[in-house]
């Protein structure tokens, strides 16, 4: 995986990959990601420079460090810690699974929030 590695991700111990749909992930995350991450908004809302770098990666087919998450203040929803821009860009080109780094701490709340729709990925 290319870029800097998380501050959280010291070891594979840390944290695991997980799978999930797209649709489905927009049901657990934070409510405002409904808003941010739609198609009109990949150059208004966020850093054009990051954005392009991540179209970049994308057209060249560069593997990207996935998507951190964390629970929000309540333990009721997901907000994405780091990788905010490759998660936009994913959004605009309709991915339909997205890997997704869940860091140990979380993990067990993930799961209850997820379901059956997230799939561990080894």
């Amino acid at each position: 995986m290319r870029g800097e590695k998380h501050k959280d991700l010291k070891s594979e111990n840390d944290y695991s990959l997980y799978s999930m749909h797209r649709i489905d992930l927009f049901e657990i995350l934070y409510e405002s990601y409904k808003r941010v991450f739609i198609k009109d908004n990949i150059w208004i809302k966020h850093c054009d420079n990051k954005i392009t770098r991540v179209l970049r990666n994308w057209e060249n087919k560069v593997k990207l460090i996935p998507p951190v998450l964390m629970l929000d203040g309540n333990k009721d929803k997901l907000l994405i810690q780091d990788g905010k821009h490759r998660f936009a860009v994913a959004n605009y080109f309709n991915a339909v699974e997205l890997p997704l780094i869940i860091l140990r701490n979380v993990e067990a709340r993930f799961l209850e929030l997820a379901g059956d729709k997230a799939q561990k990925i080894d």
